[in-house]
């Protein structure tokens, strides 16, 4: 686990780390998850509008999305949800409309990773959408803003 953790803050350099000043444990696991995730999507974003020309390249970042679904899935335990987490207490009030949002995560990486693999640039394309909206709709639910 450590070495997935280490994984994605590597991932997570830059001015995130700035945004988790005062973060520690699985809140600023989690926030490092979400933010190499958000990296990922920046990355992905001309794969998303025109043609994919490196699988390589989407494969690596399909390995990144997989490794912080790891930490996300364990990365919400109860009354974790202090300064500075962005996390709603929704989370765990809603705890089986979380475990959907996290379900339909899930699902759109594995999509996304088995496109990547097999190099089918429109489902890889489809996949994305729906990792996005997935991402978009748990925010907007499950997330303070603070």
């Amino acid at each position: 686990m450590k070495r997935i953790i280490t994984i994605i803050s590597a991932s997570a350099i830059g001015a995130g780390l700035f945004a988790h000043s005062g973060a520690s444990g699985v809140v600023l696991d989690r926030m490092n998850a979400m933010m190499a995730l958000g990296s990922v999507m920046k990355s992905v974003q001309p794969a998303l509008k025109g043609d994919v020309q490196d699988f390589k390249e989407l494969k690596a970042q399909a390995a990144v999305m997989n490794t912080a679904l790891v930490v996300l899935k364990q990365s919400f335990p109860e009354g974790s949800d202090q300064e500075p987490s962005e996390a709603s207490p929704k989370i765990w009030e809603d705890s089986e409309g979380f475990q959907g949002k996290m379900t339909e995560l899930e699902s759109a990486i594995a999509n996304f990773t088995m496109a990547v693999e097999t190099e089918d640039e429109e489902s890889a394309k489809t996949s994305l959408q729906a990792f996005a909206g997935t991402c978009k709709s748990c925010h907007q639910e499950y997330r303070v803003k603070r």
